[in-house]
């Protein structure tokens, strides 16, 4: 039944040793089946696919070490482990790992390409959309022309000045000056 499901799935022992996954485990992780198939322990397994940079980054073999001995660490204390890393073939997986209560571990991946293409899509439409809003608003309070503010930002400028101002101590004067035929 795991097999269809489409996700990877890699099951191991309380030593946290490789115990069984499935075909797209196979499929989606090729660089680290031999590792599997020897029955290497997870953060052995963890640490190539940091050197390898399956997680994003590449770390030189000692950090890679340091660095999965951590994640193990986390998990030995019951803490599920996640990361998105991307495939040999461009897909791009949700991968978490915890320990089961039986004191084994379960690691299941799935993909999650097409939403974080739509999500990068969203990210960028909000963009032009923010740069827009931005564009809309100078355009309302400044001059097309001079691109100074306008008689409506001087309004909102001199209302939030005066809400702000303590008439006991404080004091404000505004010249107004107007230029006919300016244009």
């Amino acid at each position: 039944a795991l097999n269809r499901l489409g996700a990877s799935f890699l099951i191991g022992d309380r030593k946290l040793r490789p115990i069984w996954w499935n075909g797209a485990h196979e499929t989606n992780f090729p660089q680290v089946v031999r590792l599997l198939k020897d029955r290497k322990p997870l953060q052995e397994i963890m640490a190539f696919g940091i050197e390898k940079g399956f997680s994003g980054k590449v770390l030189p073999p000692t950090e890679a070490a340091e660095e999965a001995a951590r994640r193990v660490a986390h998990l030995r204390k019951g803490n599920d482990l996640e990361s998105t890393t991307t495939t040999v073939y461009g897909r791009k997986l949700k991968r978490v790992t915890s320990v089961l209560p039986s004191g084994n571990f379960a690691m299941i991946a799935t993909d999650i390409t097409d939403y974080a293409k739509a999500l990068e899509i969203i990210e960028a439409k909000n963009a032009e959309i923010t740069r827009a809003a931005e564009k809309l608003e100078f355009a309302a309070f400044h001059d097309q022309l001079t691109g100074l503010a306008n008689r409506k930002k001087l309004e909102i400028a001199l209302k939030e000045k005066l809400e702000a101002l303590d008439p006991t101590t404080q004091a404000i004067c505004v010249m107004h000056v107007d230029l006919d035929h300016f244009k």
